[in-house]
């Protein structure tokens, strides 16, 4: 056999040339100098970014001094053991409520909303088992009160933006500071509250605060997680993506001035670098909110059995009242249920009451209404409601023809509790002495 052999020339045989240590940290460094330059640069341009993507900034009226409310200045309305501790309140113990205990502090002085678009609280003694809700009223509507929810960001507090809610304007008459759900046995401490101005580092706080909001999983969670609250000043994956982007072409006119100026390898190692670092920083704040949802699914569901498992879900109600209309008050048979829910509540609140009615009384027609207002055009057996929070004793006060359900015949209170309300409605047929069946 004949052996071919081909010569290349010296220019493509050439080794590559050796990379010293100090050349690699050389390119680490220049990564993390892209990085922090151009940190720099996005946080100058952070006002200009919220005020683009957010135009409600734009009416907030800036220079007005920063206002420190100490937690002492809070009084206690509802709560089951409070003190006051020097300038701060404790609450150790919750009183009992519907849905879950809670206490209330409130404070009743003028607070102009326009000068304030952000408000700091700092606690200690929270954890994810405490809800803490913002309730206030205005001098434009004294008869109507207006919430919002305050994400867990530690144990400290956080920073919030309050033009979230289109409410906060005008001058502010009374705020509330409501605590939800379960202390589990510490002793909750607000120190301050203090109503932030609107200001770059402000901005920069408030947007970094809702990264670090912790949620606990829903069932939606399976389809999307978005790593901070819905409607987030600044969503971190975009931003970071920007930060990252940005640090690269800072790069650029780097290269062509520094001693990596003719080493490719060592300008792709740089690059990579300043990628990595931006995906780095994602993925720590995703790995710590993935310990915090394992402590917090160890905290709910260890040691306990199914039941007591489900109880303690974020549909723990519901389960309770399905489980005790199906061993109480429905019969075995074969049933007819309308469910008829509050627009509040979504398609997956009373999916879910469907989910633990099922299979024993094999439901098979579960109408689910946009709003309370709703016909029934053919016969069912028992009827659902599941109104909005905290309105079920109003709906329980009238028939439910009085919020316009037509039925072909009366509807009788069988049992409510919680979120819903079982009822049995009776045919005219039925009432008619027609059948023979008893209602």
């Amino acid at each position: 056999m004949q052996k071919h052999s081909v010569q290349l020339s010296g220019t493509h045989t050439a080794l590559r040339e050796k990379i010293s240590n100090k050349a690699v940290f050389a390119a680490l460094g220049l990564a993390l100098a892209a990085l922090l330059l151009s940190a720099g640069l996005i946080f100058l341009l952070i006002p200009g970014l919220v005020n683009t993507f957010h135009p409600e900034f734009q009416s907030a009226a800036s220079g007005a001094p920063a206002r420190i409310i100490p937690g002492s200045h809070f009084h206690p309305v509802v709560f089951g053991e409070a003190d006051v501790d020097g300038s701060a309140i404790t609450i150790s113990k919750l009183a009992a409520g519907q849905p879950e205990k809670q206490a209330i502090l409130v404070y009743r002085h003028p607070i102009q909303a326009n000068a304030y678009p952000f408000l700091r609280i700092t606690t200690s003694g929270l954890s994810p088992g405490v809800r803490v809700v913002l309730f206030w009223q205005t001098a434009k509507n004294p008869g109507q009160r207006h919430i919002m929810e305050l994400g867990y960001a530690g144990q400290g507090g956080g920073i919030y933006n309050l033009r979230r809610e289109n409410a906060w304007r005008g001058t502010v008459t009374e705020l509330a500071v409501g605590l939800f759900g379960d202390l589990r046995g510490d002793v909750v401490r607000l120190d301050e509250v203090v109503m932030e101005p609107f200001g770059r580092v402000e901005v920069l706080q408030a947007v970094l605060n809702e990264w670090q909001m912790f949620n606990v999983w829903t069932q939606s969670s399976i389809n999307v997680y978005r790593g901070a609250v819905k409607d987030a000043l600044l969503p971190p994956a975009p931003l970071v993506t920007a930060w990252t982007m940005l640090a690269v072409l800072l790069l650029m006119p780097i290269f062509s001035w520094s001693r990596l100026k003719r080493s490719r390898d060592l300008q792709a190692l740089a690059v990579i670098s300043v990628v990595a670092l931006g995906w780095l920083a994602l993925d720590m704040e995703w790995t710590r909110k993935l310990v915090l949802q394992h402590n917090e699914s160890r905290q709910l569901f260890a040691n306990k059995s199914v039941h007591e498992r489900k109880l303690s879900d974020w549909d723990g109600e519901l389960y309770e009242f399905a489980s005790t209309i199906k061993q109480r008050y429905l019969p075995d048979q074969r049933q007819n249920i309308a469910v008829l829910r509050s627009p509040a509540h979504g398609r997956a609140y009373s999916s879910r009451l469907r989910y633990h009615l099922l299979p024993e009384h094999h439901i098979t027609w579960m109408p689910v209404a946009s709003d309370l207002k709703f016909a029934l055009g053919s016969r069912y057996d028992y009827v659902i409601l599941l109104p909005d929070t905290g309105e079920l004793q109003q709906f329980l006060s009238s028939p439910l023809t009085a919020m316009g359900l037509a039925a072909n015949g009366e509807q009788t209170l069988i049992y409510a509790k919680g979120p819903a309300a079982l009822y049995r409605v009776h045919a005219r047929e039925e009432q008619d002495g027609k059948t023979g069946t008893e209602p």
